[in-house]
Formats: C-alpha cells, sequence, structure tokens
C-alpha cells in the first residue's frame, strides 16, 4: 500500500499526531466540532488568538468539504 504510506508521511510531515493519522485513515467520525469545542480543549489561550481557532476550523472543515466533494 504505498499510496497509504505516502498519505501517512504526508500527515506527519504537516504535523498530525499518530493517532490523527490513524483516525484518518480508518474514517473515524469523531462528530462535530464546534469552535467552543477547541477553544475549551486548548484551554487557557490569549484572547486576540482566538480567531487563529476559529479561522483554522474554518478551514479543517472546508478541506474535509473538499475531500468528500473528490
Amino acid at each position: 500500500m504505498a499510496g497509504e504510506e505516502n498519505i501517512k508521511n504526508l500527515l506527519k510531515i504537516s504535523g498530525y499526531s499518530s493517532t490523527a493519522i490513524e483516525y484518518f485513515l480508518k474514517k473515524v467520525n469523531v462528530g462535530i466540532i464546534e469552535e467552543e469545542d477547541v477553544i475549551d480543549w486548548l484551554g487557557d489561550i490569549p484572547k486576540q488568538k482566538i480567531h487563529c481557532v476559529c479561522l483554522a476550523k474554518r478551514t479543517l472543515k472546508f478541506a474535509l468539504n473538499e475531500y468528500k466533494q473528490e
């Protein structure tokens, strides 16, 4: 499975954890992720950085939608 190894390597290089990579490869449904969930999970982040969290969540959602359409 050279394709799967390439995907693993790409995700690893991109900074994804081993757990996230396995979830992706197994297509594990982790449910709906809200911006508030991410902010809570990150803990005490400065208020001026909350927009970064929101942008990252929206970018992830866009990428997943693009992936689903292929």
